[in-house]
């Protein structure tokens, strides 16, 4: 676990995936460090700027995890995402463009009018 901890770290995060899927794989019987894995997992996910699997995966663990240690964190972790989406869209909001027409140079209905 911390090989793959430290190579994420380091930005390896194929690296990190690769160590994680071998310890969900031969650890699959403690649950502990299987669960702290998928926590890690989403840590990889976030790195690679997928934030749609990271907070799956964190849901994945507060749904299916009897750990309540390791629930508490992805809650926690999966919160500040949330927050985190939130103050981008109202970031998004603030720095939209905003159009305004000058209504002295032509009239509205001129641009639409027929001619006969």
């Amino acid at each position: 676990f911390a090989i793959a901890e430290y190579k994420l770290s380091k930005g390896m995060d194929a690296e990190s995936e690769a160590c994680i899927n071998r310890l969900i794989e031969e650890y699959q019987n403690y649950d502990y460090w299987v669960t702290r894995s998928f926590l890690l997992y989403a840590e990889v996910f976030l790195q690679r700027k997928d934030r749609f699997n990271a907070k799956e995966t964190l849901q994945s663990v507060i749904d299916h995890s009897e750990n309540t240690e390791l629930v508490a964190q992805a809650k926690e972790r999966l919160n500040a995402l949330i927050a985190e989406e939130k103050a981008e869209e109202e970031k998004f909001k603030q720095d939209s463009l905003e159009i305004r027409f000058d209504t002295n140079s032509i009239n509205d209905n001129d641009i639409y009018e027929t001619k006969p």
